[in-house]
């Protein structure tokens, strides 16, 4: 059979088999330039690299085309200590979460914390009659307002310690906005208790434990209410 007759017969070239009889071809040329350009940009980036640590170093060097890179993925972020903050807020409730950057949260324990002692204190007076089971009631709220304080204070740190990780700060943790509240009634109790008047010893004196107890009624249905609507 003639060559003629064998090119006939064979099947026509796909695409594929064309471009890897170009490669075949042209390879060593292409690779000798592709070496280059590699080299090149090799040398580009090193020197990108050498300039951006000398002028920021512990960063990586922001490439060409690329947005600067942030702080936060060269360096380690900086830990919050879950001890410190557990001893700050043993010493003094509220404390802790300064220490953390939460100056909100901490200054609404140390409200609430305050507020109680000198609740205490003036139902306690002795020239007023005396209303047992509402001074027992607020020293209760003593140890659940403390024991609260540290517990929080462990986790929030965690919470702020998440968020170093990813260049959020400490502003960035969900707070209680009930501070402006609290302090609003606050300075309402402290003007009572400094004015005294007659009404409010009566009313102490024989409604305080009511009163009490229509507090803590009230803040279980708040709270039953709030999770309801967090599971739906």
């Amino acid at each position: 059979m003639n060559d003629e007759g064998r090119r006939d017969k064979e099947p026509p070239m796909g695409d594929y088999q064309e471009r890897q009889r170009m490669d075949q071809i042209r390879t060593p040329d292409w690779n000798r330039e592709e070496e280059q350009f590699l080299r090149r940009r090799m040398a580009n980036l090193e020197h990108q690299q050498r300039q951006h640590q000398h002028q920021h170093p512990g960063n990586y060097p922001p490439y060409e085309g690329m947005p600067p890179v942030s702080p936060v993925y060269g360096t380690p972020p900086q830990r919050k200590s879950k001890f410190l903050s557990l001893l700050l807020s043993f010493i003094f409730p509220g404390s802790g979460h300064f220490y953390l950057g939460l100056m909100q949260r901490g200054l609404l324990i140390m409200m609430l914390f305050a507020l109680d002692i000198v609740a205490i204190v003036y139902f306690s007076a002795t020239d007023a009659r005396i209303n047992v089971p509402l001074v027992v009631l607020l020293a209760l709220m003593l140890p659940v307002i403390y024991f609260f304080n540290l517990f929080d204070a462990l986790q929030s740190t965690e919470r702020v310690n998440q968020r170093a990780v990813y260049g959020l700060g400490a502003d960035n943790v969900k707070q209680d906005p009930w501070l402006g509240l609290l302090l609003l009634f606050g300075g309402v109790v402290l003007l009572l208790f400094t004015v005294d008047p007659a009404w409010l010893r009566w009313f102490f004196s024989n409604a305080g434990s009511y009163a009490g107890a229509a507090v803590l009624i009230g803040g279980g249905i708040f709270l039953l209410i709030k999770e309801s609507r967090k599971r739906h």
